[in-house]
């Protein structure tokens, strides 16, 4: 206890004037580098919109590609920030799905152009074996954690490795901000969206996924009756999603089960 009282070493003014340049040297190349594009960059035009020498640029960063590894080190944190953030919150597991894909989609449509050369270059370093890798198990052990914590709390099933429900969650993750990068009219926050409540199903344990399915019948049965026809689509949009996760025999069983009540009518 005592030591959490402690306040923490005060900040030299040479060390706050340090990260102030190299804020200024980051915030200058990711302006210069969303209007102009990567390639079309050089230390030189990034030192001058700092209202830096060429020298002192070298002085923070060996290269341009030392100051586009930082953008995509920033973005592996920011990933890591949040998930410890929402950690902290103790919200349900879906809640805390929802809020990190869709928050991901605003803070990257935020600035498109930037961001999508920074995911390009992230997912060459993916294709590097070592590199890519350690970021990639790095993201899957904080999102295992966040798991392990839905697991204490009895919303995420039991029935799988943590490791593999980590793994799917991660690898959607990734798939999403690929096809945007990738995809021009892309509707990246819609499909976050719509893939965090699919994973907050696909991970939940049977009974909570039985209820979930219960209250949504309840919802369509209510909507039907009042004609709430956007309502119903949702919800057909939501079941259409889920249909991989039924077994083929219980398709077919629910199908004849459907045939025989009708003959029985």
């Amino acid at each position: 206890m005592k030591k959490s009282l402690e306040k923490p070493p005060a900040v030299s003014r040479r060390e706050q004037n340090k990260a102030e340049t190299r804020r200024r040297i980051l915030a200058a190349a990711a302006r210069l580098m969303a209007a102009r594009g990567m390639e079309d960059v050089t230390v030189e035009a990034i030192a001058a919109a700092a209202e830096i020498s060429r020298t002192t640029f070298f002085n923070y960063f060996p290269s341009k590609g030392a100051v586009i590894a930082a953008f995509v080190d920033k973005s592996d944190r920011d990933f890591t920030v949040t998930i410890e953030q929402e950690r902290r919150t103790a919200a349900p597991t879906a809640e805390q799905l929802e809020r990190l894909f869709v928050q991901t989609s605003a803070r990257l449509q935020s600035a498109a152009a930037f961001h999508k050369m920074i995911l390009g270059e992230a997912e060459r370093g993916y294709s590097a074996m070592r590199q890519g890798g350690q970021r990639f198990s790095r993201m899957i052990k904080v999102l295992r954690e966040l798991l392990a914590d839905g697991v204490a709390r009895g919303e995420v099933r039991t029935d799988y490795p943590l490791d593999l429900i980590a793994e799917i969650v991660g690898g959607t993750y990734v798939a999403l901000l690929h096809n945007w990068r990738i995809n021009k009219n892309y509707p990246l926050e819609a499909r976050m969206k719509a893939s965090a409540h699919f994973l907050a199903d696909a991970i939940a344990p049977l009974q909570a996924r039985k209820i979930a399915m219960r209250g949504r019948a309840e919802t369509r049965r209510s909507a039907a009756a009042s004609e709430d026809a956007e309502v119903c689509t949702v919800l057909d949009q939501h079941d259409q999603a889920l249909i991989p996760l039924v077994p083929l025999e219980a398709v077919k069983s629910g199908a004849a089960a459907q045939r025989r009540s009708g003959r029985n009518e």
